[in-house]
């Protein structure tokens, strides 16, 4: 389906998912598009926008192919379509790549993260997840849980109470798509992405929190709390009335 001499080899390995992804959801441009700062003031910054503006671009022809493809509709029929978009997703990521490079918390974070696939290799994901969570960015923080066993718990802790602290600092760049939050409500549609404010993340990082401290402990329950108090979460309110008979 994507062999074409046009691109190389290399290039359609790594564009591949990210055009599967993208054509089956509208959700990738949302995230990454509403994510824009006000000012250059993180290095990559600039590669990042080049890299919204471009989805930007094609956004329409994305929406109108997974359209198509929920539909049913035959992929003959949205071809073209496909074909228009592909080296344009092929731009995307490499920006994305200087970004990173850069040391760009929230490309890192895109980059490495499984709803674009853009890379393979665990390991190297992981260590971008976890560059972004030393930033204090919180969705790094939340999906670095996969990464699991890590180097230390103490470094664990640190770096989700880190991104609970600057959670205001990268307020521009929300929301931001994840594989599973437990403290929004609204399931994954057809197992894609979700995509969570920064107050969902800000949930997410007191639960993670709270299973660190452990549940029983009165640290674990004011965490709980918190996460009850940054965004209603029904999964941290239902815990607590689990562990109701330990607070009395």
């Amino acid at each position: 389906m994507f062999n074409d001499e046009r691109f190389p080899s290399r290039v359609l390995e790594r564009i591949r998912p990210a055009l599967k992804y993208a054509a089956a959801c509208v959700l990738v441009v949302t995230p990454l598009c509403s994510a824009i700062a006000g000012d250059d003031q993180i290095k990559g910054e600039s590669q990042y926008r080049e890299a919204v503006k471009m989805l930007e671009s094609i956004q329409g022809t994305l929406n109108s192919v997974a359209i198509k493809m929920h539909a049913g509709a035959d992929p003959a029929q949205f071809d073209e379509e496909r074909e228009a978009v592909r080296p344009v997703l092929a731009a995307v990521i490499e920006k994305l790549q200087e970004a990173s490079d850069f040391g760009h918390p929230v490309a890192q974070y895109r980059f490495a993260s499984p709803e674009f696939s853009f890379r393979r290799d665990r390991e190297g994901n992981c260590k971008l997840l976890s560059k972004s969570a030393d930033q204090g960015f919180a969705p790094a923080a939340v999906q670095f849980a996969v990464c699991s066993p890590f180097e230390s718990k103490s470094h664990r802790v640190a770096q989700l109470k880190k991104a609970a602290a600057n959670i205001e600092l990268y307020a521009a760049y929300y929301p931001q798509p994840a594989v599973q939050l437990l403290c929004v409500s609204k399931p994954p549609v057809r197992s894609l992405s979700q995509l969570g404010q920064k107050e969902d993340y800000l949930a997410e990082i007191y639960l993670m929190l709270a299973q660190l401290s452990g549940r029983r402990t009165p640290e674990g329950i004011q965490y709980f709390k918190q996460a009850v108090a940054a965004n209603g979460c029904a999964y941290a309110a239902k815990r607590l009335e689990h562990l109701q008979p330990s607070t009395r």
